[in-house]
């Protein structure tokens, strides 16, 4: 089962934290193993243009559950988003521009409108 999918956002309900969100989810992988907590962001930008032809800009970055929250930066899950040894939220926004899913899927979707 893929959790929390794309309902991240309300995954534990609509009035929570961030840190709460972020809490529950260790939580839920307490005895997780290390094989177990793989995660990835994904981001998909769908352009239709004027001739109505769909475009769909796709990107992921693989990383994994961190066992704490580490970080002062980002948003969302970025404090236990691990990526090569570090957080999203241990990041500065243009590290973690480079390579996260958002970054990636926009600079392909500007690349194709320049």
């Amino acid at each position: 089962m893929e959790n929390p999918g794309i309902y991240s956002a309300r995954f534990f309900g609509e009035n929570i934290s961030d840190e709460e969100k972020c809490k529950k989810v260790l939580e839920m992988l307490k005895d997780a193993k290390e094989s177990q907590r793989t995660a990835r962001f994904k981001c998909s930008i769908c352009f239709i243009d004027e001739k109505g032809v769909e475009h769909i800009f796709e990107q992921k970055c693989e990383g994994k559950i961190a066992y704490n929250l580490r970080g002062n930066n980002g948003l969302g899950y970025d404090p236990i988003f691990e990526y090569n040894g570090r957080t999203f939220a241990q990041m500065s926004d243009e590290e973690k521009n480079k390579i996260s899913h958002r970054g990636k899927a926009l600079e392909e979707f500007i690349n194709y409108i320049a």
